[in-house]
């Protein structure tokens, strides 16, 4: 009984053993983000933004993005997003109105959806010439320009729901590209536009960055050692 017992654990362990492991969101050197449809449920990524009117930026006027892959279902790309208006003097108000992305490949506008403080999925022209693929914005869904400037995440808090980019077949990796915020009621009156300072990988995919680099300096570490062998001998 005992060694059926052993021996069923160890089917069990190897079985474990061969399941591959589920992936991590890519950031790529351009600062874009590769999903694909292995990705692990929970894994994230965070874009930082500034705050700039027609090229000039606005001290103090930032934001953060952070998306989390959630799962694929159907033909959709399922996420769960969290903004927050990060702003501070000598910024004295701020509303973060819209945010969005490009996706390759394409995603369906009339197949995507978007719920929680940004309740409208649409595209188009942002804010000073910036175009968007997808923008999820809060108010008019005439384009990603049409919320009016109370209706966002002001100074100090965050918004948070769920995004499905939907595609007419389920592609087995996305990505998103070309990240942007749209502020309004700058300073009383004023609008802007954020661009990403910076793309940070979550704790999971920094580790196994990690066992990528230490497995690649354990390479060249046997390397070497062999090459030393035939001087030693």
């Amino acid at each position: 009984m005992l060694n059926r017992i052993i021996i069923a654990a160890g089917i069990l362990g190897l079985a474990g053993a061969a399941a591959p492991a589920a992936a991590a969101i890519t950031i790529n050197p351009d600062g874009s983000a590769t999903v694909t449809s292995d990705t692990a449920h929970g894994d994230s990524f965070t874009v930082d933004f500034d705050g700039s009117e027609n090229g000039t930026v606005i001290p103090g006027l930032t934001s953060s993005l952070t998306l989390t892959f959630d799962s694929v279902s159907g033909n959709s790309y399922n996420f769960n997003y969290l903004l927050t208006n990060t702003s501070s003097a000598p910024t004295t108000s701020s509303a973060v109105t819209a945010f969005g992305f490009d996706v390759d490949p394409n995603a369906l506008l009339a197949s995507s959806s978007v719920d929680g403080t940004f309740g409208t999925v649409s595209n188009g022209q942002a804010s000073q010439g910036y175009n968007l693929e997808m923008c999820f914005k809060n108010g008019q869904n005439n384009n990603c320009g049409g919320s009016p400037g109370n209706q966002g995440v002001n100074m100090g808090t965050s918004g948070s729901g769920t995004i499905a980019l939907g595609f007419s077949a389920l592609p087995s990796h996305i990505t998103l590209s070309d990240y942007l915020v749209r502020y309004q009621a700058v300073n009383g009156d004023g609008s802007a536009i954020g661009k990403p300072v910076g793309a940070v990988p979550e704790p999971g995919t920094w580790a196994l960055m990690l066992l990528g680099f230490a497995g690649v300096g354990a390479s060249v570490r046997r390397s070497r050692s062999k090459s030393l062998l035939p001087q030693i001998a």
